[in-house]
């Protein structure tokens, strides 16, 4: 009887422990911390013809609390708009420390019409499967005059009579003769 209540014991003692293990819910993640969030951006319409693109500035107090990569947790910082991400950034923070981050995002285009605005979104992690930090959806940025930076400037081919464009054409239907008579 007495080998019977110590294996009974033993076998409670193990499925306990088992149980904590295997059974139980593990306890949550540490989560990194994104604070004093601040977005701005604007929207640089360069007209027709011409080149637009989006900038969207974050500024965050991100807290390192995960260890991804050698002692640094790593936050990705995300603009979206009509469903797709445009652009991203990931950051590193160490473990332990709260830095201040700002990243830049752009994008070239004007923001899309399906949805108001861009959303601009900070994940815990380096994709965009981790916790959101942070969400500012729909973010809508001012909209200026201008053009992409480094895009060249429109050359203009003057034209003031008709014999300059008839000349005009005739050079160029030359060398699209000249052009094809190489490749025959």
């Amino acid at each position: 009887m007495k080998h019977l209540i110590a294996i009974f014991g033993g076998l409670l003692l193990a499925s306990t422990a088992l149980a904590d293990n295997t059974g139980g819910t593990p306890p949550p993640s540490a989560r990194a911390v994104a604070g004093n969030v601040s977005v701005s951006g604007t929207e640089t319409d360069g007209g027709p013809g011409e080149c637009s693109y989006v900038t969207i500035n974050i500024t965050a107090d991100i807290e390192g609390t995960n260890d991804l990569d050698g002692g640094n947790d790593q936050i990705r910082f995300s603009v979206w708009d009509d469903g797709s991400e445009m652009d991203f950034e990931i950051v590193s923070v160490p473990v332990g420390e709260t830095q201040t981050v700002t990243v830049t995002l752009e994008f070239e285009g004007l923001v899309g019409a399906s949805a108001s605005g861009v959303g601009v979104l900070i994940f815990d992690g380096p994709t965009t499967s981790g916790s959101t930090l942070f969400v500012e959806d729909p973010f809508i940025p001012d909209t200026v005059s201008g053009s992409c930076p480094g895009s060249p400037a429109a050359i203009s081919v003057p034209v003031n009579e008709s014999w300059m464009l008839i000349t005009l054409i005739g050079l160029l239907a030359l060398l699209g003769f000249g052009v094809l008579r190489t490749r025959g």
